[in-house]
């Protein structure tokens, strides 16, 4: 039995809306699904003045105006939310104007009345915790995660043992309001576990996307290792890494196929949602333009793929077609029954191309860019790898 798996389990079948994720940095710009941008589940960090911080700015003071305009869109649009508790306000910190990673504010210093091995009262968490649940009620959110990234010094500049007391009262907390609600750990790009969540969490900012197998195999060893394997596992945070290469991004003509790519990768795995980083921030994954106000040509792609894959069967996963070879591919079985294959090339450089054989059952393919193609023809030069052809029976 699955118990809580709300799209796979740990075999893989067919591929539901709610694996699809996202990040949201201007609530101002229009909502991704008004502008063919599908998704199911959002996850609140980066989304304007909705940390910790910035929703308690003094004791027993809160501002919910963003998050409250973030719930509605929401729910407006059938949005499942994580709300990502994160940030210690500088008047709650231990380190009030301690270097992080927006400022020297200490807001990845745990908060001031935590000792060290996670004794003390805790009451900082707690009063905002029960303030969040007594504003949104039972059924608004879908899950909480406990803080981002604190392997990063940075992002968590406390202990352990501090990180697994907030998590317990994290926890404690709302589900006193909301028994449904789920926990989701402390995300990290690493892997970690505790028994006080619900769901396991890590980041997908690799250089190469097939890794993210890598690194979801680790976890699930981890997970193992640690009496929790019967929990769901989410990619909270997905695309390159930030910072790579230095605070650019990859060029704008390879992403579209590693965003493809990750999502295949990903979808070989037993990850039940991966949420894209993110809609609307330049230098990620950028499906939504905010000075030109449109969509992208990753954003284009996305809503490409996102129709050939929702409702597919994965009929065999993705993987190199023999041991060694830079050549990947995995086959599904369409919503309307059609046979269809993926199938890419990780080392070919852009704009070069690589020739590949493909079973005589597939007719046609699909590139990212929408072209049509028999199979045979010759495409124009696309993004690296040729990744978006969907080869397809007819």
């Amino acid at each position: 039995m699955c118990g809580s798996c709300i799209t796979r389990c740990l075999t893989f079948g067919q591929i539901a809306p709610e694996f699809f994720g996202i990040h949201i940095n201007n609530l101002n710009n229009p909502w991704p699904n008004t502008v063919g941008i599908e998704f199911s589940n959002y996850r609140t960090l980066a989304s304007g003045a909705t940390l910790w911080s910035q929703l308690n700015p003094s004791p027993g003071v809160y501002d919910w105006k963003w998050l409250d305009i973030a719930l509605g869109q929401s729910e407006q649009h059938g949005s499942q939310v994580d709300f990502d508790f994160y940030f210690t306000p500088s008047w709650a910190s231990s380190n009030r104007s301690g270097s992080c990673v927006m400022g020297d504010n200490g807001g990845c210093y745990p908060p001031n009345d935590l000792n060290s091995d996670g004794t003390g009262t805790d009451q900082h968490v707690k009063d905002f915790i029960t303030a969040l649940m007594d504003r949104v009620g039972a059924g608004r959110l879908k899950y909480i995660e406990i803080w981002n990234e604190f392997n990063i010094s940075l992002e968590w500049h406390g202990t352990i043992g501090q990180l697994v007391r907030i998590t317990k009262d994290v926890s404690t907390v709302a589900k006193s309001f909301d028994a449904n609600i789920r926990i989701i750990g402390p995300s990290a790009t690493g892997d970690c576990g505790g028994k006080y969540i619900d769901v396991i969490s890590l980041h997908g900012h690799i250089k190469d996307p097939e890794k993210i197998i890598v690194r979801t195999n680790s976890a699930l060893a981890q997970m193992a290792k640690y009496g929790q394997g019967g929990k769901p596992i989410f990619d909270t945070e997905a695309s390159w890494p930030l910072n790579w290469p230095v605070n650019t991004g990859i060029a704008a003509d390879l992403q579209p196929g590693y965003l493809f790519r990750e999502y295949l990768a990903t979808l070989s795995t037993p990850t039940q949602v991966m949420y894209v980083y993110a809609y609307d921030i330049a230098k990620t994954a950028h499906y939504w333009s905010t000075s030109l106000q449109k969509v992208t040509t990753n954003g284009n792609a996305y809503a490409l793929f996102y129709t050939w894959l929702v409702g597919s069967t994965v009929t065999n996963k993705c993987q190199p077609q023999v041991s060694g070879s830079s050549t990947w591919s995995c086959t599904f079985e369409m919503r309307d029954g059609t046979k269809a294959m993926a199938m890419w090339n990780t080392a070919v450089t852009y704009p070069n191309t690589v020739s590949t054989t493909v079973p005589s059952v597939f007719k046609k393919y699909f590139t990212l860019n929408g072209g049509s193609h028999l199979v045979g023809q010759a495409a124009p030069s696309v993004q690296r790898t040729s990744l978006g052809c969907r080869d397809s029976a007819e």
